[in-house]
């Protein structure tokens, strides 16, 4: 049941990022993916029974008011694939934090795989409703994402077991920046300046969390040296 409903969220959140990306700028989508952090210790708390300290409660309250300092709900700007893109953030962090709930011995192989066939079972029947048969072109963009996937996923899991994830967290930051850079470059899409604003207190809450998850887990690795 918890590989079923992980497929299930992780393949919502995939099919939400994809909705979100054709409907919002590049670099807003990714912005609103920083949140993903903020609804684990949401969910941690809910699910896992993990305790949370005031700090980083007052991190992820921050975190939230950037999410509405960029949506601006009740505004004119204000458009609902946002609302997308951030369940595309709360899927991500409810398959992360299924992760925990399964036994310590479950091998990454069978999480990867009931993944794959719970998201193929979930897209089968709007794709088939919806289907097209890809040009030749499409096919090549289609097998490109699929391997720059594999390769980022690969270089994720290297980066993470090389170094230290406090060290390796901020690095994901730069993608605001790569996104901003790609949405202009190829889209003309240039983020206004409630986006920026947003972006950053989001990046600068999640930030703080992993600056202070770093300073709660030095003492206890002084003890296991």
């Amino acid at each position: 049941m918890i590989h079923l409903l992980r497929g299930l969220f992780g393949g919502m959140a995939m099919l939400c990022g994809f909705y979100a990306l054709a409907h919002l700028p590049l670099a807003q989508v990714t912005a609103l993916g920083f949140t993903q952090p903020l609804f684990t210790i949401l969910l941690a708390v809910l699910i896992l029974g993990e305790p949370v300290r005031w700090r980083r409660w007052a991190a992820t309250a921050v975190g939230f008011c950037g999410v509405l300092v960029m949506i601006r709900p009740g505004s004119g700007a204000f458009d609902p694939a946002m609302l997308v893109a951030l369940f595309m953030a709360f899927g991500i962090a409810m398959a992360v934090v299924l992760v925990k709930r399964l036994p310590l011995g479950e091998s990454h192989t069978a999480m990867l795989v009931y993944f794959c066939i719970a998201s193929f079972l979930l897209a089968l029947v709007p794709a088939i409703l919806n289907w097209r048969d890809p040009t030749w072109g499409e096919w090549g963009l289609l097998a490109g994402v699929g391997v720059l996937g594999m390769i980022s996923q690969a270089c994720i899991i290297r980066a993470y077991r090389s170094a230290e994830a406090t060290f390796v967290a901020p690095f994901d930051y730069a993608k605001l920046l790569l996104a901003t850079l790609v949405g202009y470059l190829f889209f003309a899409e240039v983020p206004d300046a409630w986006t920026w604003a947003g972006a950053g207190i989001i990046i600068a809450s999640t930030y703080y969390i992993v600056w202070r998850e770093r300073l709660k887990a030095e003492p206890e690795e002084r003890e296991e040296r």
